[in-house]
């Protein structure tokens, strides 16, 4: 993997996951509500999710690109395709009250176990997750060289976007409390990361058609 190939990872990664979604939304929820304590081990719940998911998907891609190089140009195709559809997505989300999205205040004590079972099954009970890692690792991958150092890249590459992105997100909604609910508006920013997301995939389809 070239370093070009892993920025443009990095990037298309950090747009995906700064978008609001069920992980950012706990973590946001859990910080309006109880202890920072709590969003870092519902975090930590999340990553052990996200690493095993991520993980299971390098290594079936590994194996289907030693069957055949024409499947791995599928999943190419599908996933430009779909991280367009994520983009559409997060554009035409729905308006709904700041309130209902981020939820309302109180206080509160919740055991660090729970909250770091709560991050770990939002990461794997989620099916876009697996789509998520389906539709971009194989845009990424070289099937011809070494599995093990990608993999040593790209999955620490993932958990610590994710670390920075619900840690950012907790601490502005723990400290920041009822400012927090007012300014920032979840709509904008999925917005704003539809747009690039969009742009990203079909400028990955563009490259893909330029290699046949």
């Amino acid at each position: 993997m070239t370093i070009q190939a892993w920025w443009a990872f990095t990037l298309v990664s950090s747009i995906a996951i700064i978008c609001p979604g069920p992980a950012i939304s706990l973590a946001v929820s859990n910080a309006l509500h109880f202890r920072f304590n709590t969003v870092f081990s519902q975090t930590l719940g999340n990553l052990l999710g996200l690493a095993i998911i991520s993980s299971l998907v390098i290594f079936c891609i590994d194996q289907l690109s030693a069957l055949s190089t024409d499947v791995i140009s599928a999943l190419q195709y599908a996933g430009a395709l779909y991280i367009i559809v994520i983009g559409m997505r997060y554009v035409l989300l729905q308006k709904t009250p700041k309130t209902k999205r981020w939820g309302t205040l109180s206080c509160g004590n919740k055991c660090s176990k729970v909250a770091f079972l709560e991050g770990f099954l939002v990461a794997v009970t989620n099916p876009q997750t697996m789509l998520f890692f389906l539709s971009l690792f194989p845009s990424f991958i070289n099937v011809n060289a070494s599995i093990g150092p990608q993999f040593l890249l790209l999955v620490p590459s993932v958990l610590a976007i994710s670390f920075l992105s619900m840690m950012s997100y907790g601490l502005a909604a723990h400290f920041g409390k009822r400012r927090f609910i007012a300014f920032l508006d979840p709509q904008v920013i999925s917005n704003y990361m539809g747009y690039c997301l969009i742009l990203f995939g079909v400028g990955l389809l563009l490259m893909q058609t330029q290699t046949v």
